[in-house]
């Protein structure tokens, strides 16, 4: 999960939200960052690298063949 720190002010910190994103890494849009979309956008794409292959192939190709084939069989009998 990544933070995108918007708005103004701090409360949200003490909410479940705050409490929930203590681990997250944060990009801070409240003040002026000239690099906060250059860093969300890097961080983005840093962990779509770290995922595993079989999750990033489209879901067409995941069902594959064998699927329909099992589909179809189903409804055949």
């Amino acid at each position: 999960m990544i933070l995108a720190i918007c708005g103004a002010g701090e409360k949200w910190r003490v909410t479940e939200v705050g409490m929930c994103s203590l681990t997250c890494q944060q990009v801070n849009f409240q003040f002026e960052n000239p690099t906060a979309f250059e860093d969300i956008y890097n961080l983005v794409r840093k962990q779509l690298s770290l995922r595993p292959k079989s999750v990033r192939e489209p879901a067409a190709n995941a069902m594959g063949t064998s699927a329909e084939q099992t589909t179809t069989a189903a409804y055949q009998v």
